[in-house]
């Protein structure tokens, strides 16, 4: 099942009672007060066939969106995101409501796990504006930059994987660059990795 909103709201509640099913629950407690005739001791009872949920959210939407769940009674079915619901930049404070939130990212954004990790604590001190702004982008130059005297060697080797900064690279039988994210979970409004599978 699925739902949309309005990323300028700040209130999903009504969107998210819909998608846990939670109108049909107090529908259902509607009913029983009628036919018993007097209030009931009632706590709605969210879906229970949903393994997961996918969030598809910007920071701010997400930041929302997460604690909206844990306060409909979804708080312990796991969410997953894109890259797209983290700034790129630590952000502690503003990042606890996405806790537990799984996402996958880049290796350049998820520093720990950069080759180059150096490099990207250098350009941060050198233009810090720029960089909270445009960091994937200079992930994606420094591949482009680093990729081209390795292609023959990805060519000759298609499941042989680069370690870039924009993800682990392949090279397709089609001659296209494919690259795999790392995985991390926010974790007291920071993101940890989880499961890395580092290249041999």
């Amino acid at each position: 099942e699925k739902a949309t909103y309005d990323p300028q709201s700040s209130d999903f509640s009504a969107t998210l009672r819909t998608l846990l099913n939670l109108d049909d629950s107090a529908a259902r407690e509607q009913a029983l007060t009628r036919i018993v005739g007097h209030d009931l001791d009632f706590r709605p009872r969210r879906r229970q066939d949903a393994d997961f949920i996918f969030m598809a959210a910007f920071p701010r939407q997400g930041r929302l969106i997460r604690p909206q769940l844990q306060f409909l009674y979804a708080g312990d079915v796991p969410v997953y995101a894109t890259s797209h619901v983290y700034t790129g930049m630590p952000n502690r404070a503003a990042d606890q409501d996405l806790d537990d939130v799984t996402f996958c990212d880049m290796p350049w954004v998820l520093s720990d796990a950069s080759p180059h990790n150096r490099l990207g604590k250098t350009v941060r001190q050198l233009w810090p504006v720029q960089f909270s702004q445009y960091t994937r982008f200079y992930a994606m130059g420094i591949d482009a930059y680093n990729l081209i005297p390795n292609l023959a060697q990805l060519k000759r080797y298609p499941y042989e994987e680069y370690p870039g900064e924009t993800g682990f690279l392949t090279l397709d039988g089609n001659g296209r660059i494919r690259r795999r994210l790392l995985w991390a979970r926010f974790d007291d409004g920071v993101p940890r990795l989880i499961d890395v599978i580092m290249p041999v």
